[in-house]
């Protein structure tokens, strides 16, 4: 299951080594941050309802669980991990193929934005999992795994998101805008809150995770992602 993590460093290296030296726009993530400080001490309850009710992280995803057949934690995290998964081998093609910086940044603002939805929208399932105080929460097509298994897919999920914002960083460093840098704000505060949530069903789900994600942690706290340096508690950093 943590094959990504091989495969996404790899990548990650790739397109840095085929660009300049200091290109990584560290400070301009710094200040996309500072714009979103107001999130980082947020707990589950403040994040959905802080950011102008579920609508506003999700889209329309407030309406995703309404009438529906609620999941286990298990399926709802494999399901949304195989569509970012999609959503991340599909940019990396498109970048390689992108004509220029610009329509990488096209691109690229997409597919963050498309990551942001899938991940408000399996907050807001895994919410409502919790809400129902159902049994068998803590499984997978119908069998009960262990925390274990939710943090390998966690993480699985971390290392795909956070090598794609180093990816777009470094393809779009030319062209970077605050809509981009504040998108990708937008979405390691979305994954966050997917991560805290499940946590409610699976317990000391994020000291699970947090020894499943070095092969990223570098890029992490070279992007300086505040709320994921925070949330593993990444103190080398501060």
């Amino acid at each position: 299951m943590r094959s990504f993590f091989a495969l996404a460093s790899l990548a990650f290296v790739a397109v840095a080594s085929a660009l300049p030296a200091g290109i990584l726009p560290n400070s301009a993530i710094n200040v996309a941050n500072a714009n979103a400080n107001q999130h980082t001490g947020r707990d589950v309850a403040s994040t959905l309802g802080g950011l102008g009710g579920l609508g506003a992280l999700t889209g329309a995803a407030s309406k995703t669980t309404r009438g529906a057949e609620v999941r286990a934690l298990g399926d709802i995290l494999v399901d949304i991990k195989a569509q970012i998964h999609t959503l991340c081998h599909d940019l990396n093609v498109a970048i390689e193929a992108a004509v220029s910086a610009e329509a990488a940044l096209k691109v690229s603002l997409d597919v963050l934005a498309k990551i942001k939805v899938l991940l408000g929208n399996a907050t807001v399932e895994i919410k409502a999992l919790v809400d129902a105080h159902i049994d068998g929460a803590l499984c997978l097509n119908g069998v009960a795994i262990t925390v274990q298994v939710v943090a390998e897919i966690l993480a699985d999920i971390v290392a795909a998101v956070v090598v794609t914002i180093g990816l777009i960083l470094k393809a779009c460093a030319t062209v970077k805008t605050d809509v981009l840098l504040n998108l990708i704000v937008d979405v390691t505060v979305a994954l966050t809150a997917c991560i805290n949530v499940a946590a409610l069903i699976a317990v000391n789900l994020v000291v699970e995770v947090k020894p499943l994600i070095q092969a990223v942690v570098s890029i992490i706290v070279d992007l300086h992602l505040d709320v994921l340096i925070k949330l593993f508690a990444l103190g080398g950093a501060y």
